[in-house]
């Protein structure tokens, strides 16, 4: 199964089919986990096309498309995981703030790819940083306060 070479959009009305887009980028996005489990370099794809669609529709800073940016982080190698995860949480701290679920994500997230990365005071410390914003938000007993 491989992604359509081409999707029939015009990106030329984005207001009066900004539903339409929107629809289109949860589907590419939703679509990744069925083209991954065949071959990574096609769920790349759906996701970087999910991408530009939320970047064209919702623009660069919305918290959608700090979601694609998080979704390509976790397909790439560690370095470029990084960037990716790292303009994902720039997104959520702009627009969602500190104390946010989706943001500890964010820091795990960049947790992870640096304990890949063997760059572990940088990994402890945004690990860290998620599970301070897991227990303010989630709890002491939350499973991702106790997990993180």
């Amino acid at each position: 199964m491989a992604v359509p070479k081409s999707i029939p959009i015009s990106f030329g009305n984005i207001r009066s089919n900004l539903q339409y887009f929107y629809i289109i980028a949860y589907l590419i996005t939703t679509f990744h986990y069925f083209v991954y489990n065949l071959n990574k370099k096609e769920s790349i794809k759906a996701h970087q096309k999910a991408l530009d669609i939320r970047i064209k529709v919702l623009g660069e800073n919305h918290p959608d498309t700090a979601r694609s940016y998080n979704n390509l982080g976790t397909k790439q190698n560690d370095k470029e995981a990084l960037e990716y995860h790292q303009k994902a949480l720039n997104i959520k701290l702009t627009n969602l703030g500190k104390f946010h679920k989706s943001t500890g994500i964010s820091y795990q997230n960049i947790a992870r790819t640096q304990t890949n990365l063997e760059d572990y005071p940088n990994a402890i410390k945004n690990g860290i940083a998620a599970a301070k914003i897991y227990e303010q938000v989630l709890g002491n007993n939350h499973p991702m306060t106790i997990q993180a």
